[in-house]
C-alpha cells in the first residue's frame, strides 16, 4: 500500500495521500510550465478531510504552505530520490 500521512492544521484533520497517476498526467507539463498552478493542483488531488477530497473548497494559504511539502514527498517530488 502507499503511504499516507495524517496531520492536523489549525484544529482540522488532514490526510494527505498518492496521487493517481491519472489525475497527474494531465498537468504534468506544468511541472516545467507553471510550477505553483501544478503543486496547488497536486494538493488538490492528495488532500483530503473527513474522509473527502478536498478539491475546490477553500483552503487557507498558511495550510496550503504546510500541506505542500507533505504532498510533494508522498508522491515522490522532493528531487531526494
Amino acid at each position: 500500500m502507499f503511504e499516507e500521512k495524517s496531520l492536523t492544521l489549525e484544529g482540522v484533520d488532514y490526510v494527505v495521500k498518492v496521487a493517481d497517476t491519472a489525475d497527474v498526467v494531465p498537468f504534468m507539463h506544468m511541472f516545467t510550465d507553471d510550477i505553483p498552478l501544478a503543486q496547488e493542483k497536486l494538493v488538490r488531488i492528495c488532500v483530503y478531510t473527513d474522509g473527502e477530497l478536498i478539491g475546490d473548497k477553500p483552503l487557507p494559504f498558511p495550510v496550503y504552505m504546510k500541506l505542500l511539502p507533505v504532498v510533494m514527498e508522498i508522491n515522490a517530488l522532493t528531487g531526494k530520490d
